[in-house]
């Protein structure tokens, strides 16, 4: 049968439109064990580089330059991504059409204590279908929301970097561990994009397998209703596919969507067409309400994916319960208060107007008149948030304690950190001497990878590159007026530590964007940073747009957000008026969660005394003598402790330093 290949159009990768030259290789290692395949490509496991690799090679094709070039465009795709939730590449060899790709493997052991090996979501799904109930309805809820929301993540970064992914079901979800946890799960998305579909539709096109064939339950069950019309995808493509996702969660004993209805796999594209969805009417009610949002047959209808993320973290993990012990009441989960620093439990939605969960709050509403007296942390966006897992809070306080001998970290920075750690970008105002620069300091400990630290002064960019190096942290100062000879010197450093190991840059905006006429250490080591680069921090953000008049290179750091589309950027400062918070969101952040604490310092009280020395002895011994009795109060509301006093004039403060110093007391003057 005679085909045509349409080629799609793709994302720009991050260097150039084909995958850089270190990813071709000429032979691939020997293939050891097959785990895996479709109609058009098969997967085995060999190794390359010492490591474990996934060699996934492309069944009847070889020799053709226009499946080169569609190959090439997927190898593109997944070199161009960065996430945790999203499989890696690791070669590209065109004279055997194999992609190697980072391997993912789960052990889990059975009832009897037999171990069992496990690379995708529906082998697990498989494995807990033949467990007994009491075991698998055990360990299903917890497990199931927790792929549900990284699979969601996963798809939120594709969409973020303009990738559809064109083919999502638990068979696409692979699952490993966190390296050195083996108590942990790890979701990845893998066989994305719409260069990979249209290979493997135009090969089995090209073959001889009657309609029944190819339309057997696996994909077809995913698409749709556009889909099955032959449309392009979209990404509301991926949000029905995903409902269709959740629904083999609900139901992990099925192999597909449609199984228990009794359809013949050929008229289940007709059935989707015509908006018939599986039978869900066991579904919790919390669950239902997800899957049907996700499956709507508009696409316009259904949620982008980021409001499909929040919608997961609402969900209680008593959803994803098996029929029979699914729940049917309000879902009770934990949200921030307004009025102190720890969680509320139990909190209903039915508590809460609809608006409130859907709408974002003004940033009018949050006004430094209108902040509590208390310390509290109050989201940007005011809906019900989960706490973090006891696995990452351990993983955090384990590297504070381990990093930076932190005992207990404050709850405003537990939330920053946990939602960097998640990939959201993040805007903290907090008191100067709270313990801001810790929400940075942990995230970039734990991911490895280049945080690039702008400063707005040369003197804390010394303080903070002095602190991480006492803390044992790889840290270089990026400076503008170094000799060549150094910066080749400082690079070649930077490149030669360990992927495995986080490295924190810290420079001034003309340190990483250069002054007029010149480049700055950004530009010219772009290469560098896409492969490596994880977070972009700006400490005392304020200044973003309060000293941008006077240099320019502040301006130039907006930049940044379309250099480097998949970093993490995260804004740091003690104080923000409403206009540059608006600005600085809308410039710099993307859908960021804004942790903000109150002004109020305990340790901090102000008094203000009114004194009017009498006239004419201005200079004079009499006149610093006058002050005495002011200054005997003041000395007395201090009490010991450490004062900062104001005056108005300069020879005022003078005098009454003169005065205090009389008196015993340690005090000197500051003016300007």
């Amino acid at each position: 049968m005679a085909f045509s290949l349409k080629v799609p159009c793709f994302a720009k990768p991050r260097s150039s439109l084909d995958v850089p030259k270190e990813l071709l290789i000429d032979s691939v290692p020997p293939s050891e064990i097959v785990i895996g395949g479709g109609r058009a490509c098969e997967v085995s496991v060999g190794h390359f580089g010492g490591q474990k690799v996934a060699l996934k090679k492309y069944i009847g094709i070889r020799g053709n330059a226009e499946y080169e070039s569609v190959i090439l465009k997927e190898a593109a795709a997944i070199y161009k991504t960065r996430h945790e939730n999203v499989v890696g590449i690791r070669f590209v060899c065109l004279k055997e059409m194999t992609l190697g790709l980072e391997y993912c493997e789960k052990v889990l052991t059975d009832e009897d204590g037999n171990p069992h090996s496990f690379n995708n979501a529906r082998q697990i799904l498989g494995f807990l279908s033949v467990l007994s109930s009491e075991v698998s309805r055990e360990i299903a809820p917890v497990l199931f929301s927790s792929m549900a929301c990284q699979v969601s993540e996963g798809l939120r970064y594709l969409h973020s970097i303009k990738i559809i992914h064109a083919d999502l079901k638990s068979a696409n979800v692979l699952v490993t561990e966190k390296r050195g946890r083996d108590d942990s799960w790890l979701f990845k998305l893998a066989d994305f994009g719409e260069s990979r579909l249209s290979l493997v539709t135009s090969v089995v096109t090209s073959t001889t397998q009657d309609q029944s064939q190819q339309n057997r339950g696996g994909t077809i069950c995913f698409m749709s209703p556009e889909r099955c019309d032959n449309k392009r995808p979209t990404f509301a493509c991926d949000l029905f596919s995903f409902g269709m996702f959740l629904y083999e969660l609900h139901d992990f004993t099925i192999k597909f969507p449609f199984e228990k209805d009794g359809f013949p796999v050929d008229v289940i594209v007709n059935k989707i067409r015509s908006g018939v969805l599986p039978c869900h009417e066991d579904m919790s009610s919390p669950l239902k309400e997800v899957f049907l949002k996700c499956c709507a047959f508009e696409p316009k209808a259904r949620p982008t994916v980021f409001e499909l993320c929040k919608m997961l973290t609402e969900l209680a993990p008593e959803a994803f319960m098996q029929p029979d012990r699914a729940l049917n009441s309000t879902i009770q989960f934990p949200i921030l208060t307004s009025n102190n620093d720890s969680y509320q439990e139990n909190f209903s939605v039915s508590d809460l107007p609809l608006t409130d969960l859907s709408q974002p709050v003004s940033h009018s509403e949050f006004s430094s008149s209108g902040l509590p007296d208390s310390h509290l942390l109050v989201s940007e966006v005011m809906v019900p948030a989960t706490e973090p897992s006891q696995m990452i809070l351990d993983t955090v306080a384990g590297c504070a304690l381990r990093n930076f001998g932190i005992t207990q970290l404050k709850d405003f920075q537990i939330r920053s950190i946990t939602n960097i750690l998640k990939k959201e970008d993040a805007l903290v105002v907090s008191g100067t001497g709270s313990g801001k620069s810790i929400c940075y300091q942990i995230p970039s400990v734990m991911e490895s990878g280049i945080t690039l630290l702008v400063v707005p002064t040369i003197a804390l960019r010394k303080d903070q590159s002095d602190f991480l190096l006492s803390r044992g942290i790889d840290s270089f100062v990026v400076g503008e007026k170094i000799a060549p000879v150094e910066y080749d010197q400082q690079v070649t450093a930077i490149s030669d530590l360990s992927e495995n190991k986080p490295v924190i840059l810290v420079g001034t905006p003309e340190s990483f964007m250069g002054r007029e006429g010149s480049l700055g250490f950004v530009r010219r080591q772009r290469s560098l940073l896409d492969r490596r680069l994880k977070f972009v921090v700006f400490d005392e953000c304020h200044l973003l747009y309060e000293w941008c008049g006077f240099r320019s290179s502040f301006l130039e750091l907006k930049s940044l957000r379309s250099f480097f589309p998949r970093a993490t950027f995260l804004a740091l400062t003690a104080t923000l008026l409403p206009k540059d918070e608006k600005l600085i969101i809308e410039e710099f952040l993307h859908n960021p969660c804004v942790v903000r604490m109150s002004v109020d310092r305990p340790n901090v009280r102000l008094e203000i005394s009114h004194y009017s020395p009498p006239s004419g002895l201005e200079g004079s011994m009499d006149w610093v003598e006058s002050w005495s009795e002011a200054i005997k109060r003041i000395i007395g509301t201090v009490n010991g402790q450490l004062a900062i006093v104001y005056f108005s004039y300069a020879r005022e403060a003078n005098a009454a330093c003169s005065a205090i110093s009389s008196l015993g007391v340690k005090a000197a003057a500051f003016t300007g």
